[in-house]
């Protein structure tokens, strides 16, 4: 007797689906306590709150990309083992476009450097701050 085999039943998953193409992508980076702290007072002073966070820093990777020389500056940027808090940071798309092509513009001059995004992001924030006049 040939027992016919059912196909796998599908469970769905409770997971959020990641959308290519989407409008933001949220990543996550290190980031020095007294610069989050500046980033969050600029803001307070410009009378913007938490949520436009994200916004703000993806117009410091646009400025970046565009205005700076940012390829020594992040060969540059080192960030010290302490006094560092995690940041989920959600971008807009353009941004997260412009940092692909820095990551991968860097990637191949900085072969041995595993943090090319978040040191990205972290030049981008501090040039950002400069412009400012915070820093």
């Amino acid at each position: 007797m040939v027992k016919a085999l059912n196909p796998p039943i599908r469970r769905k998953s409770k997971l959020p689906k990641i959308v290519v193409g989407a409008v933001t992508r949220r990543f996550s980076i290190r980031i020095p306590v007294k610069m989050l702290e500046e980033v969050n007072e600029l803001l307070a002073r410009d009378g913007k709150n938490g949520h436009q966070k994200g916004k703000w820093i993806s117009q410091a990777i646009e400025h970046l990309y565009y205005d700076e020389d940012y390829v020594e500056l992040i060969k540059e940027e080192w960030l010290e083992r302490k006094n560092n808090v995690p940041l989920q940071v959600t971008l807009t798309k353009e941004a997260e476009e412009i940092l692909i092509k820095i990551v991968d513009r860097l990637k191949e001059e900085c072969s041995g450097r595993k943090d090319i995004l978040s040191a990205t992001i972290r030049v981008a924030i501090t040039a950002a701050l400069i412009r400012c006049g915070v820093l």
